[in-house]
């Protein structure tokens, strides 16, 4: 199964994409949006990663996910 961030990008005015580059499974996903989110200065946030079975992660648990990772390490 192939996942999909899709970000917005702060630029005036907000852009709202799909990253590009799939994720062969939803860790990897998930990793991708921790770095996102340990860098804030890159202007990125990410809305959502959806499976190519239609499951999807909305932007409030990535975040609570993302929070729980960086204290983990």
């Amino acid at each position: 199964m192939v996942w999909k961030l899709y970000m917005e990008h702060a630029v005036k005015p907000p852009v709202q994409f799909y990253e590009t580059k799939p994720h062969p499974n939803k860790a990897s996903a998930l990793k991708r949006a921790l770095a996102i989110y340990r860098n804030p200065a890159w202007g990125l946030k990410v809305l959502f990663i959806e499976g190519s079975n239609g499951e999807r992660m909305e932007a409030a648990e990535i975040k609570t996910w993302c929070e729980r990772a960086a204290k983990d390490r």
